[in-house]
C-alpha cells in the first residue's frame, strides 16, 4: 500500500523552508546595516574632528 503525502503537511514544510530562508536574508541585511552604522561612525568622528580643528585654525 502507498501512502499519499498530505498537501497540508507539504503546504508547511514549504512555508517553513520559505521562513528559514527569509530569516537567513534578514540576518544577512542586519549584518550589512551593521556595517553601515560602523562606517557611519566612523565618518561622524572624522567629520567631529575635522569640524574641531576647522574651529581652532579660525580662533
Amino acid at each position: 500500500m502507498t501512502q499519499a503525502t498530505d498537501p497540508r503537511q507539504d503546504f508547511d514544510n514549504q512555508v517553513l523552508a520559505e521562513l528559514r530562508e527569509l530569516k537567513l536574508e534578514v540576518e544577512q541585511t542586519n549584518q550589512k546595516v551593521e556595517q553601515i552604522n560602523q562606517k557611519v561612525e566612523q565618518f561622524n568622528q572624522k567629520f567631529e574632528n575635522y569640524q574641531k580643528a576647522t574651529q581652532w585654525v579660525v580662533q
